[in-house]
């Protein structure tokens, strides 16, 4: 029961400025702080319909032990999670959702049979669909890069996405309904897909082997730009270069052109994000500079640098061969 009533204590006690994950971190709970961010995350992307169920079927009413926030958290993971509640069937606020399962879920299908969805996963869809600001619904898709370190947009369109419809525009994408397999070719940045926003892509294969990454179109110009349509004759700095989307998308870019790209990080955490990102994109020219800040560096233009087996190493080299482009 420590999860739900940490959840509940996040948002009863929450009266500090910042982003919710870093609010979860920052306090003191007793459960896992990963599960009571995702707890209250997914909640929150359905509270509407929760609310609904849960007005419908009556439960405040008649257990007077059940605040709003607990029979939210509650409900969710009765009707949602895959394991259900976790706690003991013995306590007693488990023991009130349980009197009251029955009409629950009752109310759960006639909330979906009332938007005519077919399935308990499209009516999540559409919830999460309404509940999305104006602002976030106009021309909101989901962007895909193919990285070309292992495939091709040929390859993935005739395997992964066989099923799906080109379409002309990213306005058809992100007018999408739930269940429509569409997509649509990026007309500026090659290799990038744009798919409707509720597509889940992370259970695919290709995104698992790191044939698909997931990067919005915005972070994908920076390593387009930066090598345009010519051809460097010089090495990379990435100067900041974790989570590693944009250090790998510049491998790809590179990898024909024997050109190492040397990726700096900082902060020791996000240099591991980094490590993994360039190992699952199979990204050989980058060169990872780990707990590196990149002012701290000490380098001219007779020094190649690169990661050895002791740290920061030199090598000699002639200027003419090292120009470095910063990203």
């Amino acid at each position: 029961m420590a999860l739900y009533l940490d959840a509940a204590k996040i948002l009863q006690n929450n009266s500090s400025n910042g982003s919710l994950k870093s609010i979860v971190y920052k306090s003191n709970l007793k459960s896992s702080k990963p599960a009571v961010y995702a707890l209250i995350s997914e909640c929150s992307k359905l509270d509407t319909l929760l609310k609904e169920v849960i007005d419908r079927a009556g439960i405040l009413e008649q257990e007077p032990k059940l605040s709003p926030l607990l029979a939210l958290f509650l409900v969710h993971d009765l009707l949602f999670a895959k394991d259900g509640i976790a706690t003991s069937v013995g306590h007693p606020l488990r023991k009130a959702i349980d009197r009251h399962k029955s009409r629950l879920r009752s109310e759960l299908t006639r909330a979906r049979v009332r938007r005519r969805c077919g399935s308990v996963l499209a009516l999540k869809n559409t919830i999460v669909k309404e509940n999305a600001p104006p602002a976030s619904r106009k021309n909101h898709v989901r962007w895909a890069r193919v990285n070309t370190i292992r495939s091709t947009v040929e390859e993935q369109l005739r395997t992964t996405f066989m099923e799906y419809r080109i379409v002309d525009t990213v306005g058809e994408v992100s007018a999408a309904q739930p269940g429509d397999k569409i997509l649509k070719v990026d007309d500026n940045i090659p290799s990038l897909l744009a798919f409707p926003p509720a597509l889940d892509l992370t259970k695919t294969a290709a995104y698992q082997s790191g044939q698909l990454i997931l990067q919005d179109k915005a972070s994908c110009f920076p390593a387009y730009l930066l090598l345009g349509n010519s051809t460097p004759s010089g090495d990379v700095i990435d100067a900041c270069a974790a989570p590693g989307n944009k250090t790998t998308h510049l491998a790809a870019l590179m990898q024909s052109n024997l050109i190492t790209i040397f990726a700096c990080e900082q902060d020791a955490t996000r240099s591991e994000t980094l490590q993994a990102m360039v190992q699952r994109a199979g990204a050989t020219n980058v060169v990872l500079l780990p707990r590196q800040d990149f002012l701290a560096l000490k380098s001219d233009d007779s020094r190649k640098w690169y990661d050895g087996p002791r740290g920061l190493a030199a090598t000699s080299s002639s200027k003419e061969s090292n120009q470095y482009y910063l990203t």
